[in-house]
C-alpha cells in the first residue's frame, strides 16, 4: 500500500506537552490513519517548535492535512483546534508532504524513541534506480544501528530520505557527511553520482509511536510441539517474523520427539485450569503455545492472537510447511550423532478380502545405541532384514502392544541378556525387549501405551518413538481375541521395517495403564501359517513408496564389514543396490513404452514369442494397479512385469528380470536383477533402471566398478531400442 510521509513544523508553548499528548492522545492519529508519528525539539522563528514526522497510508493522507489545515476557501478552521492538541499551538502548521518510494528497518517505539534523526536532500546526476543501489550500500556505514529509514522521490533529479539511527552515532555521521574533507558524501559528488546536498536537517527525537511495532508489556511466548510437525514449523515461521519486527515479542520454541512431547504437555498442563489439561485430546496433538506462563492454545488460538495483537496472518496452507517438519527432524538425527540409531515401521492391517490397508503414519524409533549397543544392533538388524510381513500378535489395550516374533534366537545367536536397565517406563512411546524372564531376549518387542513403570527393572528399554503414536494408538485399539491370548481379531502387522537415516528425510514420503499380569513377554506368539507369507505379498503395495535403494545398500555394507549376523553366517555374499543413471532417466524421444520393451526382450535374449509379448503389452483389459505377472522363457530366463499406471496419457510398467548369464560369468556379481521403469508420454518415453545385484563370495563393493557396468548396459538397451548397434 503506498505510504505519505509527513513533516509537520509549528511553534508551541511547550515541547514537553506535546510529547505526553502524543501519547495521551494516539487515538486522534490513529483515526486518521497514522501509523508511525516521531516528535523532536526545534526552534522556528527564534521561539521554541515541534517537528512532527508522520507517515499513513495515501489514501488517508487527504483527512489528515484537512484536519491541520481545514479549508480556508470555505472558511472552515483546522479540526486540530477543536482537539487536545489545538491547546499546544500557538502559530498555523507548516507542512511538507513526500510520497515513501520504500522503507527499511522494523522501527519500533523502544528502539527510535532518544534516536538522532537525519532529513536529506539531494540532488542527483546519476539515475535514480542506480541511487537506490547506492543507498542500499551505504547505509550501514553512514548509520549504524539504522532502526528505520524512509526514502521518497522528489521530482525528477531529487531524492529526500529520513534516516533513524542511534544518537550515540550522531556525531560521526555529521562528519562523514562534510562535503569538504574526504567522505562517502564527497566521494558521490566527485564520481559524479550526486550533484549537490541540498539541505541536511539533524534532530533528535524525545517521543515515537509505532503502530506496526507496537509497545507495551513484554509477550513472552514458549512452544512446545513436535519436531516434525507442520504446524510447529509455521508457527516458528511466524516467531521468526514476530521477532524481528516487534520489540516487545520473544519467543522459545522447543521441538520435541512425540515421546518426550506427551509428557512435556501433561506435566505442564497439569496444573493449569479448564480444558488445557486435555490439550492433547482436544487439539489433536498439536503444538501447545503459552504466553507469559498463561496457556493459549494451540495453532489456531495463536494465529487469533497474533492478528488482534499485531496484525500479522500467515495464510500459506500448513502442508506448505511439511518440509521444514522434514528437515528438522533430519538435523535432529543429525545432531545425535553416533550415539543413536533410527528405524521406521511401515504398519498395515488386513482388511475384507485380505486388503491391505496402511495405518498411517509411519512409526519412527530411536535407538539409544550409546548406551545398548548390542541390543539396538539386533533390533536393527532385525528391522532390515525380518520383521517386514511380522504381525503385532499381542494387544494389551491402553498398555502396550506386541510384534516381532520372527525368530527364538536373536541374531548374535541363542538370547540376549539384559544388556541395561539405565532407560525407564516413562510413557507412552518406549520400545522394549519383551521377555519370559531375565536375560531372555530375543526378537520381540513392544510399544508401551501408556506410563508402565512396574516393568522398570524387568524389561530392557532400548528406544522411543519420535513419531508415530498415532499409528501406535490404533493398533492398541484393535479388538483381541480374549485376555488369555490378547491376538487381535485382524491382522495388524509391519509392512515394512529398516534403517531411516537423515537423507531418506529429505526425499519426503508418498503418502493411565492398565496393569496386567506378567508383561511383553516373548511367549508363542507365532503368527498363523499363511498370514506372515500374506502380508510380505501385501507389503510391497503399502510400502513401495518407501523403498530407497540406497539405504538397502549401505545396511549390505554395513553387515559385509561386520562379518556377523544370524543371516550372515549362512551365506558369503552381499548384496547391494542402486538405481541408475544417477543425472536421471534417460530420455528416447521417438521409442514407445512398448518398442522398448520388445527391445528389451531382444537385447538380453529373453526369446518370448509373439503372443507372450502381447499378452504383455496389450492394454485391452490391463490387470489391476499394482498387480504382478510373471513369465518363464525356454532359455530359464525369469520376467516380472508390474503395472504402476495407465491412462491415456501416460504408462508406467516395472520390468524385472534376471540375466543373462553369458554376461554375468565375468563380472563380480552372482546375479542381477534390473528394474526397469518406463514411463511413456506420446511418441517417446524416459527410462530409469534400478540395478539389484549379488556380490560372488569375497567380492567387496566398488562403486566405480559396478555402477558403470550397470549404466553400460541401460545405455546399450537404448541405443538397441534406438536402432543403433550397442
Amino acid at each position: 500500500m503506498p505510504q505519505s510521509l509527513f513533516i509537520l513544523r509549528f511553534n508551541s508553548s511547550s515541547v514537553d506537552a506535546w510529547k505526553e499528548q502524543i501519547v495521551v492522545h494516539q487515538k486522534v492519529f490513529a483515526d486518521l490513519g497514522a501509523k508511525k508519528m516521531l516528535v523532536s525539539p526545534s526552534v522556528m522563528n527564534n521561539l521554541p517548535s515541534v517537528v512532527l514526522f508522520v507517515t499513513l497510508p495515501s489514501e488517508n493522507k487527504d483527512a489528515f492535512l484537512n484536519f491541520f489545515q481545514g479549508d480556508a476557501a470555505a472558511d472552515v478552521p483546522p479540526p486540530v483546534l477543536e482537539s487536545p492538541l489545538g491547546k499546544l499551538l500557538t502559530a498555523p502548521v507548516q507542512i511538507e508532504e513526500f510520497q515513501v518510494d520504500f522503507e527499511l528497518g522494523y522501527g519500533g517505539s523502544k528502539a527510535m524513541a532518544g534516536s538522532a534523526v537525519l532529513v536529506c536532500t539531494l540532488t542527483l546526476v546519476c539515475a535514480y534506480d542506480d541511487f537506490k543501489a547506492i543507498f542500499f550500500e551505504l547505509k550501514d556505514q553512514l548509520y549504524p544501528g539504522c532502526s528505520k529509514a524512509f526514502v521518497c522521490r522528489v521530482g525528477d533529479d531529487q531524492v529526500s530520505y529520513v534516516v533513524v539511527f542511534p544518537a550515540s552515532h550522531l556525531a560521526a555521521a555529521k562528519a562523514l557527511h562534510s562535503s569538504i574533507k574526504p567522505t562517502p558524501i564527497r566521494s558521490l559528488i566527485e564520481e559524479g553520482q550526486v550533484k549537490e546536498v541540498t539541505s541536511l536537517e539533524w534532530y533528535g527525537l524525545i517521543c515515537a509511536v509505532d503502530r506496526d511495532n507496537y509497545a507495551g508489556p513484554e509477550q513472552k511466548i514458549k512452544i512446545f510441539g513436535r519436531i516434525n510437525d507442520a504446524k510447529l514449523a509455521k508457527l516458528s515461521a511466524a516467531c521468526e517474523q514476530l521477532q524481528r519486527s516487534q520489540e516487545t515479542f520473544s519467543a522459545d520454541i522447543s521441538g520435541l520427539i512425540e515421546a518426550e512431547f506427551e509428557l512435556v504437555v501433561k506435566t505442564m498442563t497439569a496444573t493449569m485450569p479448564g480444558k488445557s489439561k486435555d490439550h492433547l485430546r482436544v487439539h489433536a496433538g498439536g503444538p501447545l503455545v503459552l504466553c507469559n506462563g498463561e496457556y493459549v492454545g494451540s495453532i489456531r488460538e495463536f494465529e487469533l492472537w497474533a492478528l488482534e495483537r499485531y496484525q500479522y496472518a500467515d495464510n500459506t496452507p500448513e502442508y506448505m510447511y511439511r518440509a521444514r517438519g522434514r528437515k528438522a527432524l533430519a538435523a535432529y538425527m543429525e545432531a545425535q550423532g553416533e550415539d543413536a540409531d533410527f528405524v521406521f515401521l511401515d504398519l498395515a492391517v488386513l482388511g475384507a478380502e485380505n486388503k491391505a490397508d496402511p495405518i498411517n503414519p509411519r512409526v519412527i524409533i530411536q535407538l539409544h545405541r550409546a548406551t545398548l549397543p548390542k541390543t539396538c544392533e539386533n533390533f536393527l538388524t532385525l528391522a532390515e532384514e525380518s520383521y517386514a510381513g511380522s504381525p503385532f500378535h499381542r494387544v494389551t489395550n491402553k498398555a502396550w502392544i506386541q510384534g516381532g516374533a520372527v525368530g527364538d534366537e536373536s541374531i548374535y545367536g541363542g538370547v540376549l541378556e539384559d544388556e541395561s536397565f539405565a532407560y525407564k517406563h516413562v510413557g507412552p512411546g518406549d520400545v522394549g525387549m519383551a521377555s519370559t524372564g531375565p536375560h531372555s531376549n530375543a526378537t520381540q518387542f513392544y510399544i508401551t501405551l501408556d506410563k508402565l513403570d512396574w516393568l522398570d527393572n524387568k524389561k530392557v528399554v532400548f528406544g522411543r518413538v519420535v513419531d508415530g503414536l498415532k499409528a501406535v494408538r490404533q493398533v492398541g485399539r484393535a479388538e483381541v481375541r480374549g485376555w488369555n491370548q490378547l491376538r487381535p481379531l485382524q491382522t495388524h502387522y509391519i509392512a515394512s521395517s529398516g534403517r531411516l537415516q537423515a537423507a531418506d528425510l529429505n526425499k519426503g514420503r508418498k503418502e493411565g495403564a492398565l496393569r496386567t499380569e506378567g508383561g511383553p513377554n516373548d511367549d508363542e506368539g507365532r503368527p498363523p501359517q499363511g498370514v506372515r507369507e500374506e502380508g510380505a505379498d501385501a507389503a510391497a503395495a503399502v510400502s513401495s513408496a518407501n523403498d530407497h535403494q540406497d539405504q538397502a545398500e549401505r545396511a549390505a555394507l554395513q553387515l559385509q564389514k561386520l562379518g556377523r549376523g544370524w543371516k550372515d553366517r549362512k551365506r558369503a555374499k552381499a548384496m547391494a543396490a542402486t538405481t541408475l543413471p544417477r543425472e536421471g532417466p534417460i530420455a528416447i524421444p521417438d521409442v514407445s513404452a512398448d518398442q522398448l520393451w520388445a527391445a528389451l526382450s531382444d537385447w538380453t535374449g529373453a526369446g518370448l514369442v509373439e503372443q507372450q509379448f502381447l499378452s504383455l503389452c496389450d492394454l485391452q483389459g490391463p490387470p489391476a494397479i499394482g498387480s504382478v505377472r510373471k513369465l518363464v522363457t525356454a532359455e530359464g530366463m525369469e520376467i516380472e512385469e508390474t503395472l504402476l499406471s495407465n491412462n491415456a496419457k501416460h504408462k508406467c510398467f516395472s520390468y524385472a528380470y534376471t540375466g543373462p548369464r553369458a554376461f554375468l560369468e565375468s563380472q563380480p556379481f552372482e546375479e542381477c536383477t534390473m528394474n526397469w521403469k518406463v514411463e511413456a508420454d506420446g511418441e517417446g518415453c524416459k527410462v530409469k533402471c534400478t540395478a539389484k545385484y549379488v556380490l560372488k563370495a569375497e567380492q567387496e563393493y566398488q562403486a566405480e566398478a559396478v555402477e558403470p557396468m550397470v549404466v553400460a548396459i541401460v545405455e546399450a538397451c537404448c541405443n538397441h531400442a534406438k536402432g543403433v548397434a550397442p
